[in-house]
């Protein structure tokens, strides 16, 4: 799609990223007519992502080769621990997702890819749900997907098809 009024989203990639959750989101998000840009960050190789189940996901383009990020209205950050570790460590991404949540834009997150919000300080006294490895690491966990403002997260790959449409 390139017409400028359409809604578009940012997926963020790397390798370990979980490749359901990055997979389901891109396609779900393409169906509705949004406009996808999948942006990959600290890749080993820099053609793909290497997910953690071995599944190799090729980006659009470097997130650091992204100049305008105001066009997007929605950034989402799929699971897969050792990605989730890597984003949310990311200055750029923890930037980005601070300055997305200032403008009223939607930050989504799945599973271990919570830990990003959490690093970005932007989900403060709001509920939160992640994969129950780490839900230690987070506060006002709950089991249920969450909307809170404009801060969207799910606990599993298992529940992104259903995240997406609740």
């Amino acid at each position: 799609m390139s017409d400028q009024n359409s809604k578009k989203a940012l997926v963020i990639v790397t390798d370990g990223s979980e490749e359901i959750e990055t997979v389901v989101s891109v396609s779900v998000l393409r169906r509705a007519q949004i406009d996808v840009t999948v942006a990959g960050i600290t890749l080993q190789n820099e053609n793909y992502a290497k997910c953690n189940r071995g599944v190799k996901i090729v980006p659009d383009q470097s997130l650091s080769n992204i100049s305008n990020f105001d066009i997007y209205d929605v950034i989402v950050i799929p699971g897969g621990l050792n990605a989730a570790k890597a984003i949310s460590s990311n200055p750029e991404v923890q930037k980005l997702l601070a300055s997305m949540h200032q403008a009223g834009k939607f930050v989504a997150a799945i599973c271990a890819g919570t830990l990003a919000i959490k690093s970005a300080n932007i989900n403060k006294g709001g509920k939160i749900t992640s994969h129950p490895i780490v839900k230690a690491d987070l506060e006002n966990v709950t089991k249920k997907i969450v909307l809170w403002l404009t801060i969207k997260s799910s606990p599993a790959g298992d529940q992104v098809l259903r995240y997406f449409l609740h």
